[in-house]
């Protein structure tokens, strides 16, 4: 077992939170290039006073016999002996805590994931071959998961009619929204709308991509270029639409299509309806 340590702490601030996370592997050289790649994600990202501790394992078996509990382990699916899933099954009957996160090189690992009992605690699959923006993406997703990153603090606007100009001015405001009762976001040319669950809206200029790489966690997909959607809101899913619990219809693209369907799958697992 290798063990690699990171620190990311503001000068003079005492470290508040560590972070433990296992790389599952029988092939040590996917083990060294997820170090890599975690660093480049932990280094880029904005996560100060976390203390993130990487330990190496070569199989399931040598990964339980570690008294260690921790937050995320990254998995492979299929190892000879006792594979992911089997090795994850074992971990469930200690831990409810441990998010996993399985890497598999299957082109489809749907089925016998649905299959496992280990379901309700796993937090979905990565391929192997995934490009690097989509690792980035989910290991921060489950990082914010993990710190319960919820609230935000978010910069919007009113548009007022400045009387001397007849122009409208954005007059701004500060306030913290909860992200669980986010609906919808949706863009319309430069400005990007929150829809709460409250029918209250906030008009922001923070784009989409912005929004979706940085704010939000795993709970929101793309439908299409122009709306991400709060998995929890989902209402239904066809070949074209997403029906909201609203009863508001949300096209979905050819582009999304697929990519929006996993994610909403994923979610239903980790929240037990599935």
């Amino acid at each position: 077992m290798e063990a690699l340590q990171f620190f990311f702490v503001g000068q003079d601030v005492e470290m508040e939170k560590e972070i433990y996370i296992a790389l599952v592997d029988d092939n040590p050289a996917v083990n060294v290039e997820n170090r890599h790649k975690l660093m480049r994600v932990f280094t880029d990202s904005s996560f100060c006073d976390v203390d993130f501790i990487i330990h190496d394992f070569e199989s399931g078996v040598q990964f339980l016999e570690t008294k260690q509990e921790y937050d995320l382990v990254l998995m492979d699916y299929e190892m000879p002996g006792m594979n992911g899933i089997e090795t994850a099954e074992v971990l469930q009957k200690r831990t409810l805590k441990t998010k996993v996160l399985f890497l598999s090189g299957y082109s489809n690992p749907v089925e016998p994931l649905k299959q496992s009992s280990f379901i309700k605690t796993s937090i979905g699959y990565l391929f192997k071959d995934d490009p690097s923006q989509e690792f980035q993406y989910q290991i921060l997703q489950v990082i914010k998961n993990i710190l319960d990153v919820e609230y935000i603090e978010i910069d919007h606007f009113d548009l007022k009619k400045n009387m001397d100009t007849q122009k409208d001015e954005k007059i701004w405001h500060r306030t913290i929204v909860d992200l669980k009762r986010v609906i919808k976001l949706i863009s319309d040319d430069k400005t990007i709308y929150l829809d709460m669950d409250d029918e209250e809206q906030f008009a922001t200029d923070i784009t989409l991509e912005k929004w979706y790489s940085d704010k939000l966690n795993n709970d929101f997909s793309y439908a299409n270029k122009s709306c991400i959607i709060n998995h929890k809101y989902v209402k239904t899913i066809t070949k074209t639409v997403v029906v909201l619990v609203t009863d508001e219809i949300i096209k979905l693209s050819v582009v999304h299509r697929d990519k929006f369907k996993k994610n909403y799958n994923d979610y239903l697992w980790r929240e037990g309806l599935k």
